[in-house]
């Protein structure tokens, strides 16, 4: 008579199968064992602090980064300080604000000579009381413009800025006279307000 081989019994089987299966919430101790560790909450205020130059830098609150991780918060923006961080023989900001932007921050206009993106111009734009944490930058304006010696190194060239308008955060249309300017420093001269096409 022939005796079959004894099989495991099926219990081990099973238990095997129910380890083998476990799986872990990825945010935390598992759902079914009574709730779960929330997300990492990105803070919520901006910060404004006094740049070593004498500007100001208004820094908007980083994103929720994962534990572990790293995580670049947005480029801070160039602001006028108020008057509690301004230096001594620093110029006054400009208390100018469009209507609903009373009490924001003034990023000032700039304008920008590169050897390798060319010339630009951006309107003056504004960011918001800190507890709002937000920053609307004014229109970026292309701005004609040529070396003057072309075989001067990058760095060193002065540029010719062709004249250009734009319109300014209260609606007026202004416009800029031609100018030169080196790619470390480009001054905004005075502007004049014209009639809006």
């Amino acid at each position: 008579m022939k005796t079959r081989p004894r099989r495991p019994p099926a219990a081990a089987f099973v238990i095997t199968l129910a380890l083998g299966c476990k799986r872990e919430s990825p945010y935390g101790p598992d759902a079914r064992r009574g709730g779960s560790t929330p997300e990492p909450q990105a803070p919520t205020t901006a910060t404004v602090i006094a740049d070593t130059d004498g500007s100001c830098l208004y820094r908007l609150p980083g994103p929720s980064c994962p534990e572990g991780a790293s995580c670049n918060p947005p480029a801070p923006e160039r602001i006028e300080c108020p008057p509690e961080l301004r230096k001594a023989g620093m110029p006054a900001a400009d208390p100018a604000r469009p209507v609903g932007k009373e009490q924001w921050f003034r990023i000032p206009p700039e304008l920008v000579a590169t050897p390798f993106s060319g010339c630009f111009f951006r309107v003056e734009g504004y960011c918001a009381p800190v507890a709002q944490a937000r920053c609307e930058p004014g229109e970026t304006v292309k701005v004609p413009c040529a070396a003057i010696d072309p075989t001067a190194p990058p760095n060193a060239r002065r540029y010719a800025l062709a004249s250009f308008s734009y319109r300014d955060s209260f609606g007026a249309c202004r416009r800029v006279p031609a100018t030169e300017c080196s790619a470390t420093s480009c001054p905004l001269p005075a502007t004049a307000v014209v009639s809006c096409p």
